[in-house]
């Protein structure tokens, strides 16, 4: 087909418009015999937003317009949510109201204790995170009574976040409750609750690591809070099924793995090049590499990259499987086997060497990696309310 005549065809069905990275085509009204087979939706959107933008052709993040390198230096993980929420900056009064709200919810309430006391004690942590936010909608009455305000559930939301997180923590390690009250931000007393001898020395760098998982656009989890609420969902519901999807191997999960392979190499004590080596031959995944959307460095990686290389006493604890992760990124980054393919470290690569040196378990990772994208989660659902976008519903190709 000739490049003019299938021009003809595509303005017959769409507005051709652009912007800076793309070409964007949008179904004119009245057309109703067309639709498009995109599986994975790599090439659909289904919204507008103004929360972040990904640049994966030359590896940029911006979280609202600013890049992601100059936003963890400007504010803290608390900062961020509230921009993230209401889509501002320059709002110090407002961030700081915002802050002060989530400290007042960081607090066990006995009947999500209840709860969760009664799980069974090998449930994952990311279903034990997922059972106990779908909870807080029978105690919202009690700590928000009949406040509807997004802001204030978001405050109450991300702080019990938090909180869920620290308590599986101590029921796996028997250790008790700290009921004291703090104003410091809920990062720091988590840390309090699960590491309370480090939490002063940990809070500084789990609140860029917070920073820098706090959003990053249509993925996978955030589609499925997007799909909840153009359904009408309430924003519990919502936030535990971003969670459910989240746990996948293939999106959050992955991080997981990422520890998984970092301990296959230390217990084998294998060298990351022949590692590497291994999983070729086999064609098998080698999780920690590699990217969707980012054809360069992944800028949330280069910066946790660029962190782990301070001689910072901090970092001794971990210091083995930091390595570990420089040689990993070395041979990838000086094979061209990957970089031919756009093939680069991607977070989770090194975010593990932070989730252990705070003292996680690996199976926690997933969950350290919710309490941060939780700030994206409230603010995409939000959007989709604020923007009244009809209800999502896919069409399928019957096979």
């Amino acid at each position: 087909m000739e490049n003019n005549t299938l021009q003809t065809q595509l303005t017959d069905l769409f507005n051709i418009t652009g912007n800076s990275t793309h070409q964007v085509l949008e179904f004119k009204k009245g057309i109703n015999n067309v639709i498009v087979f995109d599986p994975g939706a790599n090439h659909t959107s289904f919204c507008k937003s103004s929360i972040s933008r990904i640049d994966g052709k030359t590896g940029q993040l911006f979280y609202g317009a600013t890049p992601i390198e100059e936003k963890i230096s400007e504010t803290d993980f608390e900062g961020l949510a509230f921009q993230l929420i209401t889509q501002s900056d320059n709002n110090p009064s407002g961030e700081l109201q915002f802050s002060r709200g989530m400290h007042r919810y960081f607090v066990l309430d006995a009947e999500i204790q209840t709860v969760l006391q009664h799980l069974p004690s090998s449930i994952h942590p990311m279903d034990f995170l997922l059972v106990g936010v779908t909870a807080l909608s029978g105690i919202e009455e009690k700590y928000l009574p009949g406040n509807e305000d997004p802001l204030v559930q978001a405050q109450f939301i991300i702080a019990q976040l938090f909180v869920i997180a620290a308590y599986y923590y101590q029921l796996q390690n028997k250790i008790t409750w700290n009921s004291s009250t703090s104003e410091q931000p809920v990062y720091h007393r988590f840390l309090q609750q699960v590491s309370p001898e480090k939490a002063d020395l940990y809070a500084p760098l789990f609140n860029i690591i917070l920073m820098l998982h706090a959003e990053h656009g249509q993925n996978c989890s955030t589609a499925t809070v997007r799909n909840i609420a153009s359904a009408g969902g309430d924003i519990y519901t919502a936030i535990a099924s971003g969670i459910a999807a989240f746990k996948g191997r293939l999106h959050g999960g992955a991080s997981q793995y990422v520890s998984q392979m970092y301990n296959e190499i230390i217990q084998r004590d294998i060298s990351a090049s022949e590692f590497i080596a291994e999983k070729m031959s086999r064609r098998e995944v080698i999780y920690g590499f590699g990217h969707r959307i980012y054809k360069n460095w992944d800028p949330r990686a280069r910066i946790m990259y660029n962190m782990l290389q301070s001689d910072d006493p901090v970092y001794a604890s971990v210091d083995v499987i930091r390595r570990l992760a420089f040689e990993l990124t070395d041979h990838v980054s000086n094979d061209t086997y990957f970089s031919s393919r756009f093939i680069f470290p991607n977070p989770d690569l090194f975010n593990n060497v932070f989730y252990t040196l705070f003292g996680m378990p690996s199976s926690m990772n997933t969950v350290m990696l919710s309490l941060s994208r939780v700030a994206g989660w409230i603010a995409h659902y939000y959007e989709n309310l604020s923007d009244r976008l009809p209800i999502i519903r896919p069409q399928e190709l019957y096979k």
